[in-house]
């Protein structure tokens, strides 16, 4: 019998027996449960980082497919998963972090983005304000890209984004001489206006205090 006759009839032996066939691995199954489970027990924890690495990407992708499932699964369960993520705090965080951290990395926009809105939260922190749940891009006039070529405008020769953290983003009139408690407030404009900011050496940003220095 040639390999394709004995697919074709190993095929349909199984379409004709199919009852039989599983009735015998069901037995199978009953009859050796102890090593089944050793052996399964075994298998995880031999491959326990290709699973964990097939289930994330499984539950990632089940997420996109299924967005109305998971909407309603969430608010099904909404006392169920507010519990698991207080008991997992710790872990959640650390993976946020990480993968902040990740991000910061390879996204300059984001990055630029995230470190802006820190600094204004700090200032209206100092100030007794706060953001208000609001994004601050929607008090900025101008978007992040706009803010990235500026700086870039202004970059002396070593300056580039892969050694941001060696050269701040310095208020040319400093913010503390600018104080606002609000993004509403006509100091937050003239404290995070574009002609308001430079890019200078994080030493020199640290030694000019509250200075109006512009380079």
């Amino acid at each position: 019998m040639s390999k394709e006759k004995r697919k074709e009839y190993n095929k349909q032996y199984k379409l004709d027996h199919k009852k039989e066939i599983a009735e015998q691995h069901k037995q199978y199954r009953l009859d050796h449960k102890k090593q089944i489970a050793e052996y399964n027990k075994q298998y995880k924890l031999d491959h326990k980082k290709e699973i964990a690495e097939y289930n994330t990407e499984y539950m990632k992708q089940y997420r996109l497919d299924h967005p109305e499932y998971m909407k309603q699964y969430r608010l099904d369960h909404k006392e169920e998963i507010k519990q698991w993520e207080l008991d997992h705090k710790d872990e959640i965080n650390e993976k946020k972090k990480q993968r902040r951290k990740q991000r910061r990395l390879v996204d300059i926009i984001w990055k630029l983005r995230n470190n802006v809105s820190t600094a204004i939260s700090n200032a209206l922190n100092r100030s007794n304000g706060s953001k208000q749940g609001d994004s601050v891009m929607q008090y900025l006039p101008y978007t992040i890209e706009k803010l990235k070529a500026h700086l870039e405008n202004l970059f002396e020769p070593w300056m580039t984004w892969e050694n941001y953290g060696e050269w701040h983003i310095d208020h040319i009139e400093p913010q503390s001489k600018l104080p606002y408690d609000s993004m509403k407030h006509p100091n937050f404009l003239k404290c995070w206006a574009l002609e308001n900011l430079q890019p200078l050496e994080a030493i020199k940003n640290m030694k000019k205090g509250n200075k109006s220095v512009k380079k």
